[in-house]
């Protein structure tokens, strides 16, 4: 498995999934579900969707797998799923119906066109240090930290992750930080003061960095990209 693998599985088989030889950090999101429990979806997505659906009962297919495309789209709708079971608003219930249907729906779509190009690093270490960095993203981070995670020392560190990313470690974290705040502005309903707590981050220095790489504000950027508004990028 990579970043942006997304797998559907089957209950029936006996499966196990092993990380690529260059991921020691991975950030997984996953839903259980028996199909009984969306019949009524199950029974429409099985008239279109027939060579897919079917292989719930087909105990020679272990599990259907696509990929997430560039703009994320299946992560967001994780991220609003959890935020809705989380925090279970009045009528959570069926507004995780809702997505999980879109979800399914784009799943199979996908699947369907066989989108599947995985992209590997160049360098299995480099590749280790991102996955590190993503999952202690919600803590405050340093490049020393990342050094001595992965036994190296922090100058050597700094030249091997420039040369293969073209960024800094600190430009790099900075992109992701940005990135996480516009999953949490336009997919969560999270007040925009509780942000910099979540990332563990200086809530002056986020702002500046979020003006900075945006040209919006967090106001004007939930504003306008909020899912409830309809919009996206």
């Amino acid at each position: 498995m990579t970043e942006g693998d997304i797998i559907i599985i089957n209950p029936n088989v006996i499966h196990r999934f092993y990380a690529s030889d260059s991921v020691k950090w991975m950030e997984l999101y996953y839903c259980y579900f028996l199909p009984d429990r969306f019949r009524g979806l199950w029974l429409e997505l099985k008239e279109i969707f027939p060579e897919y659906i079917g292989f719930f009962t087909n105990n020679n297919t272990p599990y259907l797998q696509t990929r997430d495309n560039s703009n994320k789209e299946f992560r967001n709708i994780f991220v609003m799923m959890l935020d809705e079971f989380m925090h279970t608003p009045t009528g959570y219930k069926h507004t995780l119906n809702s997505y999980f249907s879109i979800f399914l729906t784009k799943f199979l779509r996908q699947h369907q066109r066989a989108a599947n190009n995985p992209v590997f690093n160049q360098n299995n270490l480099v590749d280790e240090i991102i996955r590190y960095i993503n999952f202690n993203m919600y803590a405050e981070i340093t490049s020393k930290q990342i050094a001595e995670a992965h036994h190296i020392s922090e100058s050597y560190l700094c030249r091997l992750f420039k040369k293969y990313t073209g960024k800094t470690i600190t430009q790099f974290i900075n992109d992701i930080r940005v990135d996480k705040v516009k999953d949490i502005l336009k997919n969560t309903d999270r007040p925009i003061e509780s942000i910099s707590a979540a990332l563990d981050c200086n809530t002056v220095y986020l702002k500046r960095l979020f003006k900075k790489s945006t040209g919006m504000s967090l106001s004007e950027y939930k504003k306008k990209y909020n899912y409830k508004t309809g919009v996206s990028e």
